[in-house]
């Protein structure tokens, strides 16, 4: 080492007390140097970067297994409710019903037996509305 190099080393160690205000940006201690902690002064606030790797990786996982988890929670939900729905055939009971629904239409029949009101056919029935409307005219 070169002696102007080591003189300016040596005067920089000798340096008393340095006072870092940091141009009045805050009133913080936290920015004040005392004389103990010696000449240089580390930088504040270093990070290493296997810290932020690591917060980086465990960020990451639990980012994974929480997705993984809405997902099987999802597909769990899905098969419960695909379980809880019944497939029903109708057609048969509809078809029934249709059956009915139609002898009604074609026969005689009671409505009302008490006060003596009966269904006719359709058929019947059209014509005679037909009838009423062409006497009408």
């Amino acid at each position: 080492m070169s002696d102007e190099r080591q003189d300016d080393l040596q005067e920089h160690q000798e340096t008393p007390w340095v006072d870092a205000d940091h141009s009045g940006e805050t009133d913080d201690p936290w920015h004040a140097h005392t004389p103990d902690e010696g000449v240089p002064q580390p930088s504040h606030g270093e990070t290493s970067p296997a810290t932020i790797a690591a917060v980086g990786i465990i960020s990451f996982a639990l980012l994974g297994v929480t997705m993984a988890f809405v997902a099987f929670y999802f597909i769990q939900i899905n098969q419960i409710e695909y379980t809880r729905k019944v497939e029903i055939d109708i057609g048969q009971d509809v078809r029934s019903l249709q059956r009915v629904w139609e002898a009604d239409l074609r026969n005689y029949g009671w409505v009302d037996a008490p006060n003596n009101v009966v269904h006719i056919p359709i058929d019947r029935a059209i014509r005679s509305v037909a009838r009423e409307y062409a006497q009408e005219r």
